[in-house]
């Protein structure tokens, strides 16, 4: 009893295999599973004011204190230049996520995530077999969070095993490898439903249409 929810963040071939994988779930599985995709958990544009002040005091700096002549016309607006190229420096994603910690990207998922379990109301079920897998494009970070009753028929290795999979499928090169690696995962995880949360023939209870926006 699976359903996808996705922003559309993901190129559609993607999402449609995605679609696909999560129906052949649905199939063979009493679990209900949503997976969601989202661009980022978190808020950083402090990274693009402090790059900007660090960029404009810098620039600041070097014009009033260089041996070479500046007006004072150029001092200031070359500080003023400084800033905003330090301040748009980080809007290139892969230069931010660089400077962040790597334990603050995965407690902004992990907080993002169980804010979508709880708003999308995926432990209403009657099985309590509800399960979100939960994907953050910045943080490049995979989050699974299970009801109770899926906690509980699969073994606690097993969800570790599965969530550590899960984690490292994000490639830090290819965009492609990721989507190819996350749907790799999804048939393990799929076996792994199989296993130990056969299917229940229980219909489907989380509406094909889900939004889960915060």
């Amino acid at each position: 009893m699976a359903e996808s929810r996705l922003l559309i963040l993901m190129p559609k071939n993607f999402r449609d295999r995605l679609t696909d994988k999560i129906t052949e779930i649905e199939s063979v599985s009493g679990v209900e599973t949503v997976i969601t995709v989202s661009e980022n958990s978190g808020e950083y544009q402090y990274l693009n004011l402090f790059s900007g002040i660090f960029s404009g005091l810098g620039t600041f700096t070097y014009t009033m204190f260089s041996p070479e002549f500046f007006s004072e016309e150029w001092i200031y607006f070359s500080s003023l230049i400084g800033f905003g190229i330090g301040y748009l420096l980080f809007f290139i994603k892969p230069l931010a996520g660089v400077f962040v910690p790597k334990n603050r990207l995965k407690r902004n998922a992990e907080i993002y995530a169980r804010a979508c379990f709880q708003k999308g109301k995926i432990y209403e079920t009657s099985s309590r077999q509800g399960i979100l897998i939960y994907i953050s494009l910045f943080e490049k970070t995979a989050v699974i969070i299970e009801d109770r009753n899926a906690s509980l028929k699969v073994p606690l290795n097993e969800w570790n095993l599965l969530k550590d999979k899960f984690q490292s499928a994000f490639h830090p090169f290819s965009k492609n490898r990721t989507e190819e690696n996350i749907l790799r995962e999804l048939n393990v995880f799929q076996d792994v439903m199989k296993k130990y949360i056969p299917d229940s023939k229980e219909r489907n209870e989380i509406p094909d249409n889900l939004e889960i926006s915060l």
